[in-house]
This record gives C-alpha cells, structure tokens and sequence, in this order.
C-alpha cells in the first residue's frame, strides 16, 4: 500500500471517529422509521414497488397520502432502501447500526475528494482538502437517519467525477467512462441533487476546449467527452416518467407558484394582460361622506421588501456555510471579503477556472435555493467550496506577489483553524442531536409500557405533536406491521420550531380539553398564548383534496365558523389569534373511521405523554356526520 492511501485510511478512520465517537445513544427522527420499515425489499415485488414509489409514501398513516407524484415533485430516492435492507437483515431494527452507516459513506465521500483532489494537487494538500470536507461544515444532519441519500448521493456522484478523471487523463480508457455514466445514474437515484452535473461538465469541458480552439470546435469537443451523463440523464428522466406520469403536473405548478412568488406575480399579469377591460358606472351616493383619501405606498416599499428577503437569506445560507449563527451579520460580512480577496488575487490568471468553480456551486446548490437553507443541502455543494479553496492555494503560491507566500501560509492556517473548529463543534452537535433523538424514544415508550394494546385494534392518534410517521412507530413498539394507525393532520398541536411553527408554543406544561360533541370532539385551549393547533406547512395552510387522498397547500386561509374537509371527516375553527394558531377547533368523524375496536390516542400537553381519551359517545350507532 503506497502512501497515498495510507493517508486515505488516515482520513477515514480520523472523520469516522468524530462522527461515531460521541453518539452512545441514538434513536429515529422524524421519517426515519417510516424510510426504513416501509421501504425493505424481500422480494422481486417489494424491490419494484420501491424502484417506482415516491419515498414520501412511506411515511403517511393510512387515512392519507402525500402530493400525488410527478416526473418533477416526486422523491424517487430508491437506492438508499437496499441498503437499509441490508443493514435490517444483520441488525433488525437497531437505530445505532443506521447511523453508523451513514458515517461510513460521509468518511468514504471525504476519502473520495482525496483522491480526486491528488490527480493534480499534493498528496498533503489533497490531504487537508479532504479533512476540509469531513471535519469542517455542519454534519450534525447525520444524526437524521433518513437523510442517508444525500451522503449517499455524493458518494456515487465524488466517484463518478474521480472515474471520469481517470478517463480523461488516459485518453481513452472507456471503462472509467462506462461506470462512470454508471455511478451518475446511481447518485440522481440516490437523490436528485446531482441532475445539473451534466450540464456543468460541458460546461467545463467547453471552458477548457476554448484554450485553443474556437466556439464551434470547443462544443464539438465537450459533447464527445459527456454525451453519457446526457444519456444517463435521458434515462433517468425516462424512469422518472415510467414511475409518476404526467397526470398531476397541475399541482406541480400550482406549488411552484406558491414557492416562488415572483412566478406567481407573472402569471397574474399575462392573464390581467389578456383579461377584457369593462367599463363600469361610478356610484354615486347623495349626501355620502366623502371617501377617506388613498395613500398610495412608497415607490421603494417593494424594492426595500426584496431587498429585506434576499439578506435574509444570504445571511441564512453564509451561516450554514461558515458554521455560524445567522445573527453576526458583520463577522459574515468580513468573511466574505476575505473570500473574494483570496479569489481576487489566487485566481486573477485563471478567470475560466474561477467561473467553473462558481457555476459548479449553483448548480448543487440548488435543493437549498429552492426549499429552505439548510446544512444537509450544501453536502453535494460543499466540494466545491472546498475545491475553491484547495485549488487556489497553489496558484496563489506561482504568483509570486509580494507576500504572497505569507499569503498561503495564512490560508493553510485558516484552513487548520476550521477543521479544528468544525471537529469540536460537529462532536458536540452529534453528540446533542443523539441525545434529542433518543429523548423522542421517550416520548412514545412510556405509553406502550403502560398500556396493554390489541394489534387488532384501530388507532387513531388525534390532538398530538405532529409527528410524520406515527404508523411506523406503533409498529416499531408494538412489533406488529399490521396494526392499523389514522393520525389526523390538522388536528396537530403547534410547537415551536416544528411543522414551521414560530411561535412560543409548547406541548409540556400546558392544558387543553377535548369536549365530546356528537360525532367527534371540540379541543378548546386553556392557555392561548402556548398551546394552540397547527395546520400550516411551508408557512402555507393545507386543504384535503379527497380526489387524490392526500393534502395540498391551499392558497386562501380558513373561515372562522365553516365546516371543511379533512381526512377523516370534517372540521370548523372555532376561535383562533394572529389569523393562523387555532385555539378552538372541532372535529366530527366519517362513521367509516368508528368501529367497536377503535381508539383514540391523544397527547395529555399538561403531563407530556400520551393517554388514550374516552370516546363512549363514538359509537358507529351514535355517530353522526356534519
């Protein structure tokens, strides 16, 4: 074994260790549960079904569904399941074998960028590049069991790029171009977060081409050296049709509209555009008061609001990427000038190569342009900010400016100081994150020690901190995948920091009653400044579209004393503050969802657990339905 991967081992066992070593104990998330469970594969059907599933179905109690898929919103994530089949075949359910699962790939991810950064670097340089990577951004995501894929997915994308590396530098060497296509197929199946790296091979194949050939010929060039991955991306887009249809593109866009505003904004103006002008009569009232006189807003006030959001997000992204809180708005600042200084004076001879590098960056970084800034996004990004760095040192060093040497030395200090900083900080966070998650096995375990529950019972958990996999869940302490588990999603309780909740509301420490009404129940708060219901996501209220079986987001809010659908019945808000946290709510039940066997399983917000609440007055013959 030569030196080079002496130090690949090195790199390994080093970023493994800060990931496994301070996790003792670790249980599910959010997700994790309703991933692993309902996405093994035992046979030709189960391995069909997952191949061609949107991973969003595994996760849904039985009363609904998730957004009917298309080729565009659907999470077609397929891989990730044989490996947590495999993992289940040699270690069942034990939550501490997943995670060090995902440790392993992260370690091999930051081996990978190792080697791919010494085809070209320094063995010591491509050294610290992939402890950069391993060691310095926010990784306390790992914790998250179900966000395997996107480790997953730059494991097979870094060995993707490291394969076509050895393709290009043999000059014709078609079996690293063949698994090269191979591994890229395997990574958009892992998670879709590489669908641009074809697009931004060309374009690097077609910056590189213009050195010394012209625009036609330096195409011509970069199609002949990625027409796989074009391939590859034609197959996967094909998959995608095979797997969804195009049947619910409708709803696509109409989410895309409430995503993206200024969409929306476009499309009120073409039809306001093609919208016939009629004229009508002013009225006009003898002895009316005048109208009140209309004060027009500030012509800056819409340009002042943009500019508000986009600080607001860039100092959201820059503290995922500096492992910083979003509030030192001056430190990120300073920052970023030093970056565009590093890349200023490194990469002044090398503007193409500078291009590459930020063109690379947008392209992976998409996921967190479109949803929301978040540390697990920048996992495919993030070796390119690492590249930037890296790749820079050396050509800062061949400038010889003055200083210049200090210069590096400055930059390699700086890069030892984050991968110091990151260590201790990631050990800390994983070793929290841990702990939070197996806080979580406490809130349900109590319940099923003290209570004697019939498999063959329905069970609806109702009033409850909303919780995507409940199903799961019972399954997982009831050891019985066949139990049938409804949880009624508008009737979650609001807590802060989750479901989009911003509010001070808690699910300890405070009351709530749940009065019998015929047919359901009527859940008032006794407190409503910290307990309330919540049904908004994505700081957009949901509606039940009975048509797909599922919820959608809907545009307009609710009326205060309307009866509305819900999944398993109907609602009317009775009260609620600030126009979205409900504080008085009913719910009357479809007598399909009352049997003799069913019972409902609340959350007692006042002692922090869950109990099962009387329901004599739901007999399916005292059940009536509004």
């Amino acid at each position: 074994m030569n030196t080079k991967h002496w130090y690949a081992l090195a790199i390994f066992i080093i970023v493994f260790s800060v990931g496994a070593l301070p996790v003792d104990k670790i249980w599910y998330r959010e997700d994790d549960l309703g991933q692993i469970i309902n996405g093994l594969v035992f046979c030709k059907e189960d391995a069909l079904r997952v191949i061609k599933a949107d991973e969003r179905e595994f996760i849904v109690p039985m009363n609904y569904r998730r957004s009917k898929p298309n080729f565009i919103s659907g999470f077609l994530r397929p891989l990730k399941h044989f490996f947590f089949t495999a993992v289940y075949a040699l270690f069942g359910l034990e939550a501490k074998a997943y995670y060090l699962l995902h440790v392993i790939f992260h370690a091999l991810n930051a081996v990978l960028l190792f080697y791919l950064f010494s085809q070209w670097l320094s063995v010591w340089l491509s050294l610290l590049g992939g402890l950069m990577f391993g060691l310095y951004p926010d990784i306390s995501w790992l914790a998250w069991l179900a966000t395997f894929h996107n480790s997953l997915a730059t494991f097979f994308l870094l060995l993707s790029s490291l394969l076509f590396c050895f393709f290009w530098q043999q000059r014709g060497s078609w079996w690293y171009y063949f698994f090269s296509g191979i591994s890229f197929l395997l990574s958009l199946l892992a998670r879709e977060n590489g669908i641009f790296f074809p697009f931004w091979l060309f374009f690097g194949m077609f910056l590189y081409a213009l050195e010394q050939h012209d625009w036609w010929q330096s195409a011509l060039y970069a199609v002949r050296k990625t027409w796989i991955f074009f391939v590859v991306h034609g197959v996967y887009v094909a998959w995608r049709l095979w797997a969804f249809g195009i049947a619910t593109l409708e709803r696509t866009f109409n989410n895309l509209l409430l995503r993206i505003p200024f969409l929306a904004a476009l499309v009120q103006k073409k039809v306001a555009v093609l919208a016939p002008i009629v004229a009508t009569p002013a009225a006009v009232t003898v002895g009316a008061a005048p109208a009140p006189p209309v004060i027009a807003p500030l012509w800056y006030a819409p340009f002042l609001k943009k500019l508000d959001y986009f600080f607001t997000k860039f100092f959201s992204w820059s503290s995922c990427l500096f492992m910083l809180d979003d509030t030192k708005h001056l430190l990120i600042i300073t920052l970023w000038l030093l970056v565009i200084l590093f890349c200023a004076l490194a990469y002044k001879n090398h503007k193409k190569l500078l291009l590459f590098f930020i063109v690379g960056f947008w392209c992976f970084a998409w996921q967190g342009i479109m949803a929301y800034p978040c540390a697990r996004y920048l996992e495919t990004a993030y070796p390119l900010v690492v590249t930037l760095v890296v790749v820079g040192i050396p050509l800062l060093n061949a400038r010889k400016f003055m200083y210049g040497q200090y210069g590096v030395l400055l930059v390699s200090f700086f890069m030892l100081f984050s991968i110091g900083r990151g260590t201790l900080l990631n050990m800390h966070d994983l070793r929290v994150a841990g702990q939070q998650t197996y806080q979580l096995k406490k809130r349900y375990e109590p319940f099923f020690i003290h209570n004697k529950l019939d498999p063959k019972a329905q069970y609806i958990f109702f009033s409850s901190p909303f919780v995507s996999d409940i199903q799961s869940i019972v399954h997982y302490f009831l050891n019985d995948l066949s139990v049938n588990v409804a949880f009624e999603l508008f009737s979650s309780l609001a807590e802060k920091g989750v479901f989009g909740c911003d509010r001070d509301y808690k699910i300890v420490g405070v009351s709530y009653r749940a009065l019998p009404i015929p047919g359901g129940f009527r859940l008032i708060s006794d407190d409503p400044q910290h307990c309330a219901w919540w049904m908004q996501f994505s700081n957009h209220p949901l509606q039940w579209n009975a048509r797909d079986f599922g919820y959608e987001w809907r545009s307009e809010p609710y009326l205060e004393g309307e009866w509305y659908q819900c999944s398993m019945g109907s609602f009317m808000i009775n009260q609620r503050i600030d126009g979205r946290f409900i504080t008085d709510i009913s719910f009357v039940f479809d007598k399909k969802w009352l049997t003799k066997n069913t019972v409902f399983v609340v959350w007692d917000t006042q002692k922090g657990g869950y109990t099962i609440l009387k329901a004599d007055h739901l007999q399916p013959e005292t059940t009536q339905v509004i």
